[in-house]
């Protein structure tokens, strides 16, 4: 039903969040649980709970000027099960600390290299017949206005997600952003 931060959720309080939470629309079973990532890009967890059968918490040392990447259940996991039986699908989820300011116009400036590689460099660009231009219109100003870099980092990743291309990230310092990941299930 909800994670708070919300996913791409950007300019989120390093200083003041100190729990991420989801909250399930059913009673879950509170043996199982899965929350998927690592490295750089993953929050430094002290510990993790159910706080009741439908919301489930983890406690966790955020970093200013950072893109968090987890994932709610994956392949390959116990996941999360609600109290039926049900196993939840792998859900994303990404958010964004505030950082130092960008200075001006170095967001718009980012923006336009960044639509100007996709034009020029990217070779699979028309693989799927993506209206790239329409996309540019409809995303131009959430990027071009990105307070700070990792702000502007989880946008891009977000926007590049329409491609479906594996091979595609977004890197802010150290945190690598995928932006499709295709799931399957073991044999």
């Amino acid at each position: 039903v909800a994670l708070e931060p919300a996913h791409l959720a950007v300019e989120v309080d390093a200083n003041k969040v100190t729990s991420v939470v989801v909250r399930f629309d059913r009673e879950m079973d509170t043996k199982a649980h899965a929350v998927c990532g690592g490295g750089a890009s993953f929050p430094a967890v002290r510990n993790t709970y159910w706080v009741d059968a439908k919301t489930f918490a983890l406690d966790v040392t955020l970093q200013p000027d950072h893109v968090y990447v987890m994932d709610l259940a994956c392949p390959g996991s116990s996941g999360f099960l609600s109290r039926t039986g049900e196993r939840l699908l792998p859900q994303p989820w990404r958010f964004a600390t505030r950082g130092t300011p960008l200075g001006d116009g170095e967001a718009a400036r980012a923006t336009s290299r960044l639509f100007e590689a996709i034009q020029n460099h990217y070779s699979y660009r028309d693989r799927l017949g993506i209206d790239w231009a329409e996309l540019e219109r409809n995303h131009l100003e959430t990027l071009a206005t990105a307070a700070d870099g990792a702000s502007f980092a989880l946008r891009a990743a977000n926007l590049l997600a329409a491609a479906q291309d594996p091979h595609i990230s977004v890197q802010w310092r150290e945190a690598v952003l995928p932006t499709f990941t295709r799931h399957g299930e073991s044999n």
